[in-house]
């Protein structure tokens, strides 16, 4: 049997040393095996939900109608859309 450093794992993997700490954590006082199994799989809705995604096809209307100005485009997407995303949010999607 073949012995790998945490590092070589993180590296083939693709993970940082972190995530990979608590999935070990999990495994080892998951009580019984099915549990094991269960504790490296990544449960559904984890994550950044996309707050843009329903305004995407006026965004670029946005863009044009305000010169690219990212204040009134993020008070617009608030007042209209009730939707309150941080400028850089923003510039990421204009982009």
């Amino acid at each position: 049997m073949e012995v790998y450093s945490m590092q070589e794992i993180v590296d083939e993997i693709g993970i940082c040393r972190t995530t990979l700490y608590h999935l070990f954590n999990r495994w080892e006082f998951s009580t019984n095996r099915k549990d094991r199994f269960k504790a490296l799989s990544i449960g559904k809705g984890r994550g950044a939900k996309p707050k843009l995604d329903s305004v995407k096809d006026e965004l670029p209307k946005l863009v044009e109608k305000y010169n690219g100005k990212t204040k009134v485009i993020l008070r617009v997407l608030e007042e209209k859309y009730g939707i309150k995303v941080c400028r850089l949010t923003l510039q990421r999607w204009i982009r």
